[in-house]
């Protein structure tokens, strides 16, 4: 009997040795996570005064109270704004960002429903932003934000060959046929968005994460808006 149970003994613990030696790793559901960096955006006020702060949550409303653009100055105008990356373990840095700009014009279809003509397309993959790239930033340091402008002009050399059909027939974007002639291009209730992508020093790229995501972490977002009044 004692025989007995110094078999079972071995053969279980030959079996264990056989279990803990065979286990296949890329079975593991543990993933480790990886680095990564995220950007975020800020428009600039006249008081110089930057939005959304570094510890507030992005607020299109409040965003929308403090910055527009008059569609009496049309391509004149200039909004002003920061970007920056930021790398909260530095364990990666960013080589660049590259900015994209959507556009979306409010218009009335035949029957008289408002509707939403959107350019720029959608995002292509998740590390590709939505919208026509617009420009490229280089040399950047962590955390530290890069001032630059944007102008009506610079959203209508973007999408100054596009075309769309607001229900009788395809008209270019900015066009007499469209009611948008030259010196009245840009309307009330446009709106123009501001994404980034970033190339990291590992040779990855990181795009804009989902709406619910973009808005939910201080000191990150995925875009900056701003509308014409």
């Amino acid at each position: 009997m004692k025989m007995n149970h110094t078999l079972l003994y071995s053969m279980l613990l030959g079996l264990c040795t056989t279990l803990v030696s065979c286990r296949d790793e890329e079975l593991n559901p543990y993933v480790a996570p990886e680095p990564g960096v995220h950007g975020f955006g800020q428009f600039l006020t006249a008081d110089g005064d930057a939005i959304p702060a570094v510890d507030e949550f992005y607020s299109q409303t409040a965003i929308d109270n403090a910055i527009a653009v008059d569609s009496a100055a049309q391509t004149t105008a200039s909004v002003p704004f920061q970007v920056r990356y930021v790398s909260i373990d530095q364990k990666l840095l960013a080589n660049s960002m590259t900015l994209y700009v959507e556009f979306d014009q409010p218009y009335t279809d035949p029957d008289g429903n408002p509707r939403i003509a959107a350019f720029g397309g959608t995002s292509p993959g998740p590390t590709i932003p939505p919208g026509t790239q617009w420009t490229s930033l280089e040399n950047l340091q962590n955390r530290e934000p890069v001032s630059l402008s944007i102008t009506l002009q610079d959203v209508y050399d973007l999408y100054k060959d596009a075309t769309f059909d607001y229900g009788n027939g395809v008209v270019n974007v900015f066009s007499a046929e469209n009611g948008r002639p030259e010196g009245a291009r840009f309307h009330t209730g446009d709106r123009v968005r501001i994404y980034w992508r970033i190339h990291a020093d590992n040779d990855l790229y990181f795009g804009s994460w989902s709406p619910s995501v973009c808005n939910e972490f201080l000191g990150a977002n995925c875009y900056i808006e701003f509308g014409v009044d």
